[in-house]
Order: structure tokens, then C-alpha cells, then sequence
């Protein structure tokens, strides 16, 4: 463009590495703040050219996950970028691309990310437990020994405290990435936890079933064979 007129600001929100795109009936804000990834869904005024805010949040509650991006395929999903940011343990993976993910607008008005289905072309063997019943003590699930991998887990916590996952553990099963659920490190309005984590050598993803805002560490103890394993009670 060589004509620009000036209108006015879009709205008194301070952002940076700012993301303005319609998505659905809604209009989306995503700014990148130095903190972590912030989103404001509302209405965009076409005639005043002014945005207003309606919902707001973050995208995840880490600052792992930054300098996010947006695209749309041509089955018109809205394709959700970030880069990965260092640690203070280790810079190795700093500003790795994040797995893609599909962004749509929960019927609350908040955003839900899920995996883009493509990723499945890379799965391998199926490896699966049910109907098991955590008494406090670990189990080790057979055959999930490796550093990358793609756990769909669905735990009921009845009258337990806590539960969990570790993740490319030990032989002693001493170090480890644990992921943990304790009723109130993640808020959900059901006691039925049902997540899809996915795991390779340096980080892991993990992402809520129902798409509601995810975490994700950029660094995973190099461990081996990287047994995944159940703990806590459940």
C-alpha cells in the first residue's frame, strides 16, 4: 500500500507482536506481551474500525509458547503458530516451532486448541491400558518405552487427591517429566480429566480434550528408555 489514513488506535488495549483476524462470527486479538500469550475475543465496528472486547484470557499459562501466528488452510481451519522460548536450564531447542494447532471459539466465548489431525500419520504401534484402578503406587505402562510419544489419557479421579502422569522416566523411575493433576493446578468443571499429550526427546505438549488452554515444557530430561508410567491415586 502506498495511501495510508490514519483512523484512530483499534482499541486501548497495549499489545505486542500483535494478531487481528476474524474468526467464526467473532474477532480475535492475540498479543504477545513478554508475558504469556494473551487473547481478547469480541466484535470489530467496520464503520468506526474500533474493537471491542468481550472475553479475554491466555492462551496458555506458561512463556514457553510465543510469537504466535495465524493462517488459514484451504478447508478454512485457523492454523495456530508459536515458537518455542528458551529456558533458564537449556537454550538447545530455543525458538523450535511448536506443534500446529487448530484454534476455534468454545460456545463460552474462550478460545479451544486442539493438535492438527494430520499429526496421527505419525503414529506407530498402539500401546493401551484401561480399566485400571491407582492406589498411590506407579505402574509402568508396557511397551511405551520411547522418547516420542502420543498419549490419549482419560482418568476419573473419584475420591483421590491427585493423579498423574511421568513421562520419559528412568529405569529407577526417580527422574522424570511429571504431569499432574491435583484439582487445582488445572480448574475443570468435571472430575473426568481427558488429555492428549505429545511427547519428543526435548519437550513435551499437552492438550485438555475438551481444547481448552494447554502447557507445554520446552525441556525433558535425557532419560533413558523414557518409560511413561501412571501415579497418584485414581
Amino acid at each position: 500500500m502506498s495511501r495510508w489514513a490514519y483512523r484512530g488506535f483499534l482499541c486501548d488495549i497495549s499489545v505486542e507482536w500483535p494478531k487481528f483476524f476474524k474468526l467464526g462470527e467473532k474477532w480475535v486479538l492475540i498479543t504477545s506481551p513478554h508475558n504469556p500469550v494473551h487473547y481478547y475475543i469480541g466484535s470489530f465496528d467496520t464503520e468506526r474500525l474500533t474493537f471491542e472486547a468481550e472475553t479475554e484470557g491466555r492462551i496458555e499459562e506458561t512463556r514457553t509458547f510465543y510469537g504466535t501466528n495465524v493462517l488459514f488452510d484451504d478447508e478454512l481451519r485457523c492454523m495456530f503458530l508459536g515458537r518455542l522460548r528458551r529456558n533458564k536450564e537449556d537454550t538447545t531447542w530455543n525458538g523450535c516451532m511448536a506443534l500446529p494447532r487448530i484454534l476455534t471459539i468454545g460456545p463460552e466465548g474462550h478460545p479451544r486448541q486442539v493438535p492438527v489431525p494430520e499429526l496421527q500419520k505419525l503414529r506407530g504401534k498402539h500401546h493401551g491400558i484401561s480399566d485400571v484402578t491407582l492406589t498411590g503406587a506407579s505402574r509402568a505402562i508396557d511397551g511405551a518405552n520411547s522418547d516420542t510419544l502420543e498419549i490419549i489419557a482419560q482418568l476419573e479421579l473419584n475420591d483421590a487427591a491427585c493423579f498423574g502422569l511421568k513421562v520419559r522416566c528412568s529405569p529407577d523411575a526417580i527422574g522424570a517429566v511429571a504431569i499432574r493433576y491435583d484439582r487445582q493446578t488445572l480448574t475443570k468443571d468435571s472430575s473426568n480429566e481427558n488429555e492428549n499429550r505429545i511427547s519428543d526427546p526435548a519437550r513435551f505438549d499437552r492438550y485438555h480434550g475438551e481444547g481448552r488452554p494447554v502447557a507445554r515444557s520446552a525441556r525433558c530430561p535425557a532419560h533413558s528408555p523414557g518409560v511413561a508410567r501412571t501415579h497418584g491415586s485414581a
